[in-house]
């Protein structure tokens, strides 16, 4: 987790449930969450934004979703504790 803390993140914008999950799974491993994150609200501009920079991000997906995710793009196969949020 420290190593990944590191890293240039794309995540959800502050208040919704994705952002507050990245950043109590940080404080609940004793770091601190990055201060300078890009902040993109759609999947489709986060998806191109990782596909074209050293980027990382937190992105929830259906499981359905999860199947056809682009090729270009890798996920990392983490147990994060907690992981599934309710969508609303």
């Amino acid at each position: 987790m420290a190593e990944l803390a590191q890293e240039s993140w794309v995540v959800a914008p502050h208040g919704t449930p994705t952002r507050r999950y990245f950043e109590t799974l940080l404080i609940a491993a004793g770091l601190t969450p990055p201060a300078q994150t890009c902040e993109i609200v759609t999947f489709f501009l986060a998806e191109q934004m990782i596909i074209n920079s050293d980027a990382i991000a937190l992105l929830t997906y259906s499981e359905r979703k999860l199947r056809i995710v682009s090729g270009k793009l890798k996920v990392l196969p983490l147990d994060l504790p907690e992981n599934q949020r309710p969508l609303a």
